[in-house]
C-alpha cells in the first residue's frame, strides 16, 4: 500500500480547503456514516424554516409558558432562552436546547482556529452531554480539518467503543483533505489481521468524502485493496455517488462501461440499484433485465430491488417476486428480504395478506417470519389461538408441526392452563411427539420469556 499510496500521492493537486457545508449528498450515504450528517442538515433547515416564518423569541417563550400547547405548523424552541452572541463554547453546551447547541457549536467552530483547541477540548470534556452526541463530531470534524491525526487519536482511543460516529466525522474530514496521508499513516488500519486495509466500518464514508474532494486516486484505491469486502463496499459506495452526480438513469447507463474489471462494475451496479429501487423500483428491474443482457451476473441483484422497494410497497414488492422471479433461489431470496421489511411496516397487513394465500409453498418461510415475529415483538402478549392457527397454515407437513409446536412451547410458559385447554379442543392439530417436545424448553429461553412478561405486563399462570 506504501509504495501505491506515494504514486498515487505524486498525482495530487494542490488541496482545496475542506467545504463543511456540501451536505446534500447525504441523502445517498446509507446507514455508515450517515447519520450525524443526516442531523446537521435536519437542524439547518428547521432553523432556516424558523427564521423565514418571522419566529420571533416572543412567540417561542409564550409557546412553552405552563401549560401551553404548541399551534400545529408553528415552529418553536424546543426549551430555554435564546443564547447571547458573546456566549461561550461551555454556555453552549450547557443549554438544554439541541437545535441552538449545534447552530451556536458550527458558529463558533467556524470562526476559531488551532490555537484555540486547548480551551475547546476542555468545554467538550467537562460538557453534560454524550460523548458521542452531535456537538462531539462537529468537534471532531472541525479539528480534523488541521490536525487529523491528532483529532483520530483522540477519537479512537477516548470515544471509540460508545460513540464511533465521531470517529467517522473525523475520518471524512481527512479524508476529504488528504486521502493519501490518511493512508500511510496505517492510522486507518484495521485491527484485525484477518481483515487487511482499512476498518471496514470505515470504508464507506472514507470513499465519500475522498469521492466528493475531487482529488485523483480513488478509483486505484478502491480495486487495489487486500480485503474483498473493502472493495466491495467502496465500490459500492462509489456507485452511489455517481448516481448524486449524474442522476440514476445516467449513473446505470455509465455502469456497463466504466473503466473497471467485469467484477468491479457488478459491484457498482448493485450499489446503484440498492438505491435506485427506493424510488424507482420499475427502472431497477428494467435495469437487471439489460445486466442480463450484457452478460452480467445478476445473483442478488434481486433481492437488491425486493428489500429497497419493500421499505414503501411490500406488498407490491412481493407481487413482482411471484409473477417474475423465475428462479427458485433468487424468489426465495427476495421474498426474505421483502418479508423483512414488510413485518417492519405492517405486520398485521401481511398477517392478512397471507391468508389469502393459505396452502402455497412459497409461503411457508414468509408464515414461519410472521409468527415469530409476531410473538416477540409484541412481547409474548399475542391472541395465542391466533398463533396457533398461522402455524397450522403451513402447507409443508414437517414445517408446519414444528411451528406449531414452537408457539405451543412458548404458550406453556405464558399461560399453561390456556394451552392445555387448546391441546384438548384439538387433540389432532399437532401429533404427540411434537406436543412433547414443546414441553420442553431451555432455561435461558424461559427466562426470556418470563423477563418479557414482568417488563410488559404480562399475565403467566
Amino acid at each position: 500500500m506504501g509504495s501505491e499510496c506515494r504514486g498515487m500521492r505524486s498525482r495530487r493537486n494542490k488541496l482545496d480547503e475542506p467545504n463543511m457545508t456540501s451536505g446534500a449528498s447525504s441523502m445517498i450515504y446509507g446507514p455508515v456514516g450517515s447519520r450525524l450528517r443526516d442531523i446537521v442538515l435536519v437542524t439547518a433547515l428547521a432553523l432556516a424554516g424558523m427564521f423565514a416564518m418571522g419566529c420571533s423569541p416572543a412567540k417561542e417563550e409564550a409557546a412553552q409558558s405552563p401549560g401551553s400547547m404548541p399551534v400545529p405548523g408553528e415552529i418553536v424552541s424546543i426549551q430555554g432562552e435564546p443564547l447571547s452572541p458573546t456566549a461561550t463554547m461551555k454556555e453552549v453546551l450547557d443549554h438544554p436546547d439541541p437545535f441552538e447547541r449545534a447552530k451556536r457549536v458550527s458558529e463558533i467552530l467556524q470562526r476559531s482556529g488551532p490555537e484555540d483547541l486547548d480551551d475547546l477540548m476542555h468545554a467538550f470534556e467537562t460538557a453534560p452531554l454524550e460523548k458521542g452526541d452531535l456537538e462531539y463530531g462537529l468537534f471532531g470534524y472541525w479539528w480534523a480539518r488541521f490536525d487529523p491525526q491528532a483529532a483520530f487519536t483522540y477519537a479512537d482511543n477516548t470515544l471509540r467503543t460508545d460513540h464511533g460516529s465521531v470517529i467517522l466525522q473525523v475520518v471524512r474530514a481527512w479524508a476529504h483533505a488528504d486521502p493519501i496521508g490518511a493512508l500511510e499513516s496505517d492510522m486507518l488500519t484495521s485491527r484485525d489481521t484477518q481483515s487487511p486495509g482499512i476498518r471496514e466500518e470505515l470504508t464507506d464514508v472514507f470513499t465519500i468524502s475522498w469521492f466528493e474532494s475531487g482529488l485523483p486516486g480513488l478509483e486505484d484505491w478502491m480495486v487495489q485493496q487486500q480485503d474483498p469486502r473493502g472493495i466491495a463496499n467502496s465500490l459500492r459506495a462509489y456507485g452511489r455517488m455517481k448516481i448524486f452526480e449524474m442522476g440514476p438513469e445516467a449513473a446505470l447507463e455509465w455502469s456497463r462501461t466504466a473503466p473497471f474489471e467485469d467484477a468491479d462494475r457488478r459491484l457498482i451496479m448493485a450499489g446503484m440499484l440498492n438505491i435506485i429501487a427506493h424510488q424507482y423500483p420499475e427502472m431497477a428491474i428494467d435495469w437487471i433485465r439489460v445486466a442480463e443482457e450484457d452478460g452480467v451476473d445478476t445473483r442478488t441483484f434481486t433481492s437488491r430491488v425486493a428489500r429497497s422497494w419493500a421499505h414503501h410497497e411490500p406488498e407490491k414488492a412481493v407481487e413482482w417476486i411471484l409473477a417474475e422471479v423465475e428462479s427458485e433461489y433468487d424468489r426465495g431470496q427476495a421474498l426474505n428480504q421483502a418479508t423483512r421489511r414488510w413485518l417492519r411496516k405492517d405486520e398485521p397487513g401481511l398477517a392478512k395478506w397471507l391468508e389469502g394465500h393459505v396452502g402455497e409453498k412459497w409461503s411457508d418461510l414468509m408464515r414461519n417470519q410472521d409468527i415469530r415475529w409476531y410473538i416477540r415483538k409484541n412481547f409474548f402478549q399475542v391472541d395465542w389461538a391466533d398463533a396457533m392457527n398461522r402455524a397450522l397454515a403451513i402447507s409443508q407437513e414437517n414445517f408446519r408441526h414444528g411451528m406449531a409446536a414452537w408457539v405451543l412451547q412458548r404458550w406453556f410458559v405464558v399461560n399453561i392452563n390456556d394451552a392445555e385447554a387448546w391441546l384438548v379442543a384439538n387433540p389432532d392439530a399437532i401429533p404427540p411427539d411434537f406436543v412433547e417436545r414443546a414441553r420442553k424448553i431451555s432455561p435461558i429461553e424461559r427466562a426470556e420469556i418470563e423477563e418479557a412478561l414482568a417488563h410488559h405486563g404480562g399475565v403467566k399462570s
